[in-house]
C-alpha cells in the first residue's frame, strides 16, 4: 500500500484488560508497524499494567464496579451508551477513514447506533470489528428487543473479523465481507526480577501433576467439574490464578467450599486478583497442563491458550464448536474433551496422565498458523 492509500484507523477498545484488550493490542501495534496512521481511543486502565508503545487517549468511561448490584448494573449501561457517543465526538475530530472496534457488541445499540448509522452510510467511513462470539446467546431485554439490537447493530459494519467459518445458526447480513483471521500468539511475558522470588503456592509430590486455570473465574469454564472430577485422579493439582468476571459468577469462596466438599482442597490453591507479567511467567513455567475446560455455548478462541504456546503446556480443553476445538485437535495441543460432562473430562484427565495415551503438540505449526502478521494482512488486503 503507499503512503496516499493507507486508511487512517480510529480504534475503539473500553475493554480494560483480558483477552479482548490483549488481542486488540496486537492488531494495533501490526497496524503501526507497517506505518499505518492508528489513534487508540481507550479507558484509563486500558492495559495499565503494560507499558505501551503507542500513544492512547484515555476518554473512554470505565464501569463501576462496586455497589448495589441493580443500580450499578445500570449505570454501567448508561456508560456504556455514552462511550458510544464519545466514540462518535472522536470520529468527527479525528476523521478517521477505518473505526475498528475491539469487540462487536449489540447491547442497547438503538440507544447509541445513529451517529455511527450516519457516518458509514452517509460519509462512507468503514466500520469494522472482531467477532469473538458470532451466536449471540446471551440477551439483555425480551427476544424482539435483542433482535432489534443485533439488526442495528451489524447495520454499521462493512468488515467482520472472525476466527472460523461461521455457524449456520449466525445470520449476517449478505452485504459484510466476513474474514477469518487468526488469533497470533500473544509474547511470553518477561520472567520476575531477582527481587521477586515467588514460591511455589501449592505443594506438588514427585510423579503428580499441577493443572493451571489462569485468567478471570467465570461459570462458563467449568472449574466445578474439573475439581468434581479431580476426586477420581490423585495425581492431579489444581492452581487457579486469576479475579472473578463478574458479580454473577460463582466466586472463589464457592470452589474453595467445593473442593472442601470432595475432600481435595489440598491439592486445589487460588491466587486471587490481577497476575502479574512476571507472576504469569512463573505459573506458566510452575505447570504441567493448562485448563481450558469451556461449557458447550464457549465458540470462540482462547487468549491463554496463545500464551501457553510460549511455554509448550499442553492443554486439557472442552467448548462448543469453535476455533479453540479446531486448534486443539488440528495441531494435537492437547486432549479436547465432551463438554460440560464429568465423565467426558475425567476421561481427558486419564488420557493427559497415561504417557501412552499422550500425542506430541505440534507447536511449531500453531504458531506458524497463529499470526498477527496474517491476522492484519488480510483485513488491509480487503480494505484495498
Amino acid at each position: 500500500m503507499s503512503g496516499k492509500t493507507q486508511p487512517k484507523f480510529l480504534v475503539y477498545t473500553p475493554s480494560d484488560v483480558g483477552g479482548l484488550a490483549e488481542h486488540i493490542n496486537y492488531q494495533v501495534r501490526e497496524l503501526i508497524e507497517r506505518d499505518i496512521d492508528v489513534v487508540v481511543l481507550a479507558s484509563k486502565k486500558f492495559l495499565s499494567h503494560k507499558k505501551l508503545d503507542y500513544t492512547v487517549k484515555r476518554l473512554l468511561l470505565g464501569h463501576i464496579g462496586s455497589g448495589n448490584r441493580i443500580l450499578k448494573g445500570l449505570a454501567n449501561i448508561v456508560i456504556d451508551i455514552l462511550n458510544f457517543y464519545i466514540l462518535a465526538l472522536s470520529v468527527i475530530t479525528k476523521r478517521p477513514s477505518v473505526v475498528f472496534l475491539d469487540s462487536y457488541s449489540e447491547y442497547f445499540s438503538p440507544f447509541w447506533i445513529w451517529p455511527h448509522l450516519i457516518f458509514s452510510r452517509l460519509l462512507g467511513i468503514t466500520y469494522i470489528t472482531n467477532l469473538h462470539d458470532p451466536v449471540r446467546d446471551y440477551r439483555l431485554g425480551p427476544v424482539w428487543f435483542h433482535n432489534i439490537s443485533n439488526h442495528l447493530a451489524f447495520s454499521i459494519f462493512s468488515v467482520l473479523l472472525i476466527h472460523e467459518k461461521l455457524p449456520a445458526e449466525c445470520k449476517l447480513p449478505n452485504r459484510i465481507e466476513v474474514l477469518e483471521v487468526p488469533v497470533g500468539v500473544y509474547e511470553k511475558s518477561p520472567p520476575a526480577a531477582e527481587k521477586e522470588n515467588f514460591s511455589p503456592p501449592i505443594s506438588v509430590p514427585e510423579g503428580a501433576k499441577l493443572f493451571l486455570s489462569y485468567g478471570f473465574i467465570r461459570d462458563n469454564k467449568n472449574l466445578d467439574i474439573f475439581i468434581e472430577a479431580m476426586t477420581a485422579h490423585e495425581d492431579v493439582y489444581l492452581l487457579v490464578a486469576g479475579r472473578n468476571q463478574s458479580k454473577k459468577d460463582k466466586d472463589i469462596a464457592y470452589y474453595q467450599n467445593l473442593a472442601n466438599e470432595l475432600k481435595v482442597s489440598n491439592r486445589v490453591a487460588f491466587d486471587e486478583g490481577f497476575i502479574s507479567e512476571p507472576k504469569t511467567d512463573y505459573y506458566f513455567s510452575l505447570c504441567d497442563f493448562i485448563v481450558l475446560t469451556y461449557d458447550e455455548t464457549f465458540r470462540s478462541q482462547s487468549g491463554v491458550l496463545n500464551i501457553a504456546a510460549n511455554y509448550n503446556k499442553p492443554v486439557i480443553a472442552s467448548a462448543g464448536n469453535s476455533p479453540l476445538k479446531k486448534c486443539v485437535e488440528d495441531y494435537s495441543l492437547g486432549v479436547f474433551c465432551e463438554p460440560d460432562s464429568l465423565n467426558g473430562l475425567s476421561t481427558g484427565l486419564s488420557k493427559m496422565l497415561s504417557t501412552s495415551g499422550r500425542v506430541t503438540p505440534d507447536w511449531e505449526g500453531y504458531t506458524n498458523y497463529a499470526s498477527w502478521h496474517t491476522n492484519i494482512e488480510i483485513l488491509l488486503n480487503a480494505l484495498k
